[in-house]
């Protein structure tokens, strides 16, 4: 399998130009635990205790944003068109959430991340220097695993609950070869933080053995991503150096088009075709009808996990319309035990064959869809990842700090 994958979809198209790919604090600890969810205290731990630059209380926190505002590259309503950016995304995400000023730092012409961020942020310390602002949001970065990541350093045992005590070395690493340009993003990042900034960066979506290499700056603060009820997201990052936000919302269909939700309400809406999404093929349906019982569809479906991009299953291929049992992808070696807890601790049991929703059964038999674990229904797609998961976290710190700007 490849050693770095990519953060968000938009990314993933950048790996051939950009292939390679907070030390704990507060006591947070990702230690095993016989309660269902304390397995993720940190999830639960989201209030971050610094203070933001002080403001007035009916002065709106001012937020900066690096990421692309050009492109569309989130499908919101599963038809395969992408229907927004991925800075529009994240912009919707901290608006709906939070009264601020939001200002947005995008290059058209330059794709590669490293490139952007070190372009980006003195244009961000000079607007700081002018009016503070008191947060910065990245959604994109270099995921690398702690396998890759170890032998960089010399320790081949680095793992996601250890690796906050090899942060420093990992830093030292980058700084001095300034691999990919990360030395100078690091020093960038933490020319944020000096100056009083505080920087929210993106986990990763490639799961508990990789992580956002970013986090390693110094005092920048890195973020997984968890669902309503807190316990981590399938994909998501999941180690020691993060802190937790929720990061996955219900797509839902409205008179006017397709809703999210965050916080219990309604919060944005786009008005796009009502199509029916590739989940609306399961739910309510009889499990017995839609779960695949043959042997050989789970082995088929194991190799695409194990070799991604090897095998071209056509989209009418009867694998896809069929959903899978976990159980039984554990059973045969296709899901590792951490990886079958991230999804039990979710209350799911049925996954697609392409990994990308997942499903429960109710106790009259059907299937069930409910992929931000709210308990609401009427879902029909999701939006989901640690890049929406990060400016969620900015907007609950400043909550905290002030719930003045707080909009639930």
């Amino acid at each position: 399998m490849n050693s770095s994958r990519c953060l968000s979809a938009f990314f993933c198209q950048l790996l051939p130009i950009y292939q390679g790919r907070e030390a704990y604090r507060n006591g947070l600890s990702i230690g095993s635990s016989n309660s269902k969810r304390t397995h993720f205290i940190s999830a639960r731990r989201d209030i971050f205790p610094e203070t933001f630059k002080k403001r007035g209380k009916s002065e709106k926190p001012r937020i900066a944003i690096i990421d692309n505002f050009v492109m569309p590259r989130i499908d919101v309503n599963g038809d395969g068109k992408k229907n927004i950016s991925h800075g529009g995304m994240v912009a919707n995400v901290l608006k709906n959430s939070l009264d601020c000023q939001l200002i947005k730092f995008s290059d058209s012409k330059e794709i590669v991340p490293s490139r952007i961020i070190i372009k980006k942020v003195p244009e961000i310390l000079e607007e700081h220097s002018r009016n503070p602002i008191s947060a910065v949001n990245i959604s994109f970065g270099l995921v690398t695993s702690m396998r890759i990541l170890g032998k960089k350093i010399g320790f081949e045992k680095l793992s996601a609950h250890n690796i906050h005590l090899h942060k420093e070395k990992i830093r030292s690493y980058y700084l001095r070869t300034n691999e990919l340009q990360q030395g100078e993003v690091i020093r960038s990042l933490e020319l944020l933080s000096e100056s009083g900034v505080k920087v929210f960066v993106a986990g990763g979506n490639s799961g508990p053995n990789y992580t956002n290499v970013f986090g390693v700056a110094r005092g920048i603060i890195s973020i997984g991503s968890v669902n309503a009820k807190g316990a981590i997201v399938p994909r998501s990052a999941e180690n020691s150096l993060l802190r937790y936000a929720r990061g996955v919302y219900d797509v839902f269909k409205t008179a006017e088009g397709y809703g999210f939700f965050s916080r219990g309400k309604t919060d944005f809406k786009m008005n796009l075709p009502l199509l029916k999404t590739y989940p609306e093929k399961f739910i309510g349906r009889q499990i017995k009808d839609v779960v695949s019982f043959l042997d050989e569809d789970y082995e088929m479906k194991k190799k695409w996990m194990e070799t991604p991009g090897k095998y071209k299953i056509e989209k009418k291929s009867h694998l896809y319309q069929k959903i899978y049992s976990i159980n039984k992808l554990y059973r045969i070696g296709a899901l590792s035990s951490k990886e079958l807890k991230i999804l039990q601790d979710n209350d799911f049991q049925f996954v697609s064959f392409d990994d990308r929703f997942y499903f429960r059964g109710d106790k009259n038999g059907l299937v069930v869809y409910d992929p931000d674990g709210s308990g609401r229904s009427g879902s029909v797609y999701q939006i989901s990842g640690t890049s929406f998961a990060t400016p969620q976290a900015i907007a609950d710190s400043i909550c905290r700090e002030n719930s003045f700007h707080c909009l639930s």
